[in-house]
């Protein structure tokens, strides 16, 4: 509520002058010259008015200056001062995305206004033997009181009512992205309307999920931490055109990115989200790991896209700290996920082979041979050695695990054997 002590004082004050209810109904009498006033000395100094595209603005500006033109009259007439008028309006500027300094200035307009028309009404109805220069210092003051407090109750409703509307835009953020990251049963009306008041039934979309976690995994249970990964994530977003919404989920950062796939149903796709986001995403700083989905046509995909994100998330490390889904080989993705049982199934020699790893260096030698095509003489270049170490080393091999690494099958299953057993 408006605090009215120090306005109640002040209209004592010129009571005490002898100013009494009369100047009430004088101040009444020239409220339409007072309104005409306030409003050209508004619209010159508060330019937000007359820029507002919202045909709402200025019609409820010309109300709420009247209304306070009235509550004044009433006031010097000896009313309570009623201030519903006042939150409604704050609340409805809130409502409107109305910027608050410009009310503020708007106020101060108000400010000197009144403190013209308060002062000519006293005047008027002065005794002939009031001290004419305390009657003006007391208009003064209830001028300056009663805008003053005015604008502060305009002040706290209406960031009151603001941190209200940012909770409901919260909640309904964290509603849309659970939909999207579940999935959702499209014979969910409720569901449907919300996707549909929110732009993603849209046609031509394309989604992306993007999942962010610190290096050190630890870190995801400090709220603060998390929080500053979902500002960094979404302030570099935010700089491309895709769309964003981003929560947390898991002890893991998510953000699910959509952008316009194609202009209509007769040109040819021509966004690829995943790409659109990747390079901005290495600018987050060596201390996260980001996985980034495929492509998903609609949103019936994004659980799907969830799953991929994920997984390139498990993919990402120190060297390589963004990683596409989409980049994935089949045989790193056919490793990394494999299950428990796979795990439980490993050939004995994994063991052994590991053992001799660590002071032979056996899995670089069968990884360089792979990528070289199994061919020694360039194995050999690439780790800096002679031909004959190699032998030597795939003989090693041979004799620990019973395989031939100079045979494709072999070579394939010592591979995939050392991977899973060290990984």
């Amino acid at each position: 509520m408006l605090d009215q002590d120090p306005l109640s004082a002040a209209v004592r004050q010129l009571r005490a002058l002898g100013v009494g209810p009369a100047a009430g109904d004088s101040f009444r009498r020239t409220i339409e010259d007072s309104k005409a006033a306030l409003l050209l000395r508004i619209h010159a100094e508060v330019e937000e008015f007359s820029a507002s595209r919202n045909p709402d603005i200025v019609p409820e500006l010309e109300t709420h200056c009247l209304n306070h033109l009235e509550a004044v009259a009433g006031v010097l007439g000896g009313a309570t001062l009623d201030t519903r008028f006042i939150v409604e309006h704050a609340e409805r500027r809130a409502n409107q995305r109305f910027p608050l300094d410009a009310e503020l200035r708007a106020y101060r307009c108000l400010s000197r206004v009144l403190a013209e028309a308060v002062r000519e009404a006293a005047i008027g109805v002065a005794g002939d033997e009031t001290e004419l220069r305390r009657v003006v210092a007391a208009t003064a003051a209830f001028s300056i009181e009663y805008t003053g407090a005015a604008a502060s109750l305009v002040t706290q409703e209406y960031v009151a009512a603001t941190r209200s509307l940012a909770e409901a835009a919260g909640d309904r953020r964290s509603e849309l992205f659970a939909l999207l990251l579940d999935g959702f049963d499209e014979s969910d009306s409720r569901a449907a309307r919300l996707l549909r008041s929110a732009g993603y039934l849209e046609q031509r979309q394309t989604y992306a999920v993007v999942a962010v976690r610190d290096v050190e995994p630890r870190e995801m249970d400090n709220a603060d931490r998390v929080e500053r990964i979902q500002q960094s994530l979404n302030e570099i977003l935010g700089k491309t055109p895709a769309r964003v919404l981003a929560g947390v989920r898991d002890r893991t950062v998510f953000a699910i990115v959509s952008a316009t796939r194609r202009q209509s149903g007769w040109t040819r796709p021509h966004t690829v989200v995943s790409e659109l986001v990747a390079a901005p995403l290495r600018l987050m700083g060596n201390a996260v790991l980001i996985g980034i989905s495929n492509d998903a046509p609609s949103t019936a995909h994004i659980p799907k896209a969830l799953r991929e994100a994920n997984i390139a998330l498990q993919q990402a490390d120190r060297s390589n700290r963004v990683r596409r889904y989409g980049d994935i080989g089949f045989l790193e993705l056919l490793l990394t996920q494999a299950g428990a049982e796979v795990l439980a199934e490993l050939p004995e020699w994994t063991a052994a082979l590991q053992a001799a790893d660590r002071k032979n260096k056996l899995r670089n030698t069968l990884v360089a041979y792979a990528d070289n095509d199994m061919n020694v003489i360039r194995t050999a270049k690439s780790l800096g050695m002679h031909p004959n170490s190699i032998y030597a080393r795939f003989d090693r091999i041979l004799s620990v695990t019973g395989l031939d690494p100079q045979r494709y099958h072999a070579l394939t299953e010592l591979v995939c054997g050392l991977q899973l057993s060290t990984d």
